[in-house]
């Protein structure tokens, strides 16, 4: 595996190839997810510009790992839109339901903050609840990455020929 495995979309990937490129990504989600752990709204906003930016970057690369996979299939990584979109239902859901669960006054807070303190008290706030979030979503964030990668991982047929995307992997 190297920088190409991540950046160049041209390719393919094979199942073993893929689920090594997952688990390194969702690595990386899971230590920028506990970024949320950082005390203080100040702090915090930082924090979360630069797990923002890394964020985008590793979306980037999950595309185009999608796109290798899908190759590898013999299958146009423009399908990777769809699996993008259902991840990101499932990925909305399941962090509504973990708030829900582990901070259920937390939208109530928020709200309050803003219409009497502003975008700082409302940031404050937010901050808060975000080190208390930050484990139970990234862990649930890590689940579905996982769950969600391989599954679909499994179902791809692996094409051993040369297709139109290239060669075979190794």
């Amino acid at each position: 595996m190297n920088a190409a495995t991540f950046f160049v979309p041209q390719g393919r990937l094979n199942r073993s190839q893929f689920q090594m490129a997952v688990l390194v990504l969702v690595a990386i989600g899971f230590i920028g997810a506990l970024g949320g752990l950082v005390p203080g709204a100040t702090a915090a906003m930082a924090i979360g510009s630069l797990t923002t930016l890394v964020g985008l970057v590793t979306m980037y690369m999950w595309i185009v790992i999608w796109i290798k996979r899908l190759h590898n299939a013999n299958v146009t990584g423009w399908m990777t839109i769809l699996l993008a979109l259902g991840y990101f239902l499932l990925s909305q859901i399941v962090t509504t339901v973990v708030s829900s669960l582990v901070a259920p006054e937390m939208s109530d807070a928020v709200a309050n903050a803003m219409m009497n303190d502003g975008f700082m008290g409302m940031m404050e706030v937010s901050a808060e609840y975000g080190a208390q979030l930050a484990l139970p979503v990234g862990i649930a964030g890590a689940i579905l990455s996982l769950a969600y990668a391989l599954l679909f991982n499994a179902i791809l047929k692996n094409d051993p020929d040369e297709n139109r995307y290239g060669p075979a992997p190794h």
